[in-house]
């Protein structure tokens, strides 16, 4: 906006949003476009403007949201605003890619490396289960050692993808995933959202894998294992061990990938996870505060 309005940049509050949209919404219809990155909820001053201008100009008005399916068990703010403004709007669910898809979309990958896939093509369409962030991270395995047979769950591009998704979901939501329980809310919300694919099983295996290796025998108790993924949870019971000691970052890697980290490590992975786990502390204050020392490395502050 502020390329196409230089008047934009000079904007520096909630108020001066809403009247630089109506000063444009009485002139032509205005659709506002908004992608909500991983783990970030939609601020209540935001939902009091789009509920202001919609019910003032009603189809002149019109707001999207791009967003992962946490944003619908969000309740900050104010609840009441949050579900008529967006639980109780249109939406649109994007599911996994289908089989002809997910061959045009390997077709793509290939053709821009260069590199054709044979033996393991099949395994590796089936296994993305339709969603193109593990697609294209199980065929840059492929790509660093042509030979793969089995895939690595602990490799710096597919966990952060991983986490994401395991992120967005509650402990009973998870166990329905891999089939530990039944629960029929969890299994609706899966189906209807496509977590879980026609047969009612994990649309993903390598998702369902790293579910049932990554959420076992943490000794962290139930509140806090809600509400993080696998790599969080590995950090977090490393930070607690150290009882207020310092952990580098390559510590907390090798606590993530494993010993052979270094092979399977990610500067911008790493720097999500302990952003996400920052947050998820700062929420349940109980367990302390994550401390960052610059060009040392972290520890919890109780």
């Amino acid at each position: 906006i502020a390329v196409l309005d230089p008047e934009f940049k000079e904007i520096n509050s909630w108020e001066a949003v809403k009247m630089w949209l109506e000063a444009r919404v009485k002139i032509k219809n205005i659709c506002v476009l908004i992608n909500i990155g991983f783990g970030a909820s939609i601020p209540e001053d935001w939902l009091r403007i789009w509920k202001e201008l919609k019910e003032k100009y009603a189809k002149n008005f019109s707001v999207q949201i791009y967003a992962n399916v946490y944003l619908l068990k969000d309740v900050s703010g104010e609840v009441s605003l949050f579900e008529k403004q967006v639980l109780n709007a249109e939406r649109i669910i994007i599911r996994p890619l289908n089989a002809v898809d997910i061959a045009i979309t390997l077709g793509v990958y290939e053709a821009k490396s260069g590199k054709k896939i044979s033996d393991i093509r099949e395994k590796m369409m089936k296994d993305s289960g339709g969603s193109p962030g593990i697609l294209k991270s199980l065929f840059m395995q492929y790509l660093n050692n042509p030979k793969i047979e089995n895939w690595d769950i602990r490799d710096g591009n597919i966990v952060y993808r991983l986490d994401s998704i395991v992120g967005e979901l509650s402990e009973m939501d998870r166990r329905v995933l891999v089939g530990e329980d039944k629960d029929e809310i969890s299994w609706q919300f899966l189906k209807d959202y496509g977590y879980l694919n026609e047969e009612g099983k994990c649309f993903s295996n390598v998702l369902k894998h790293y579910i049932d290796t990554g959420e076992r025998g943490d000794g962290i108790d139930d509140s806090l294992a809600k509400i993080l993924t696998v790599s969080e949870k590995r950090v977090f019971v490393l930070l607690s061990s150290k009882k207020g000691q310092i952990c580098t970052r390559e510590e907390i890697a090798e606590a993530v990938w494993g010993k052979n980290w270094f092979e399977r490590f990610s500067d911008w992975a790493l720097d999500q996870i302990m952003s996400q786990l920052r947050r998820k502390m700062a929420k349940m204050k109980k367990y302390g505060q994550l401390v960052t020392k610059r060009g040392v490395g972290y520890y919890i502050e109780l």
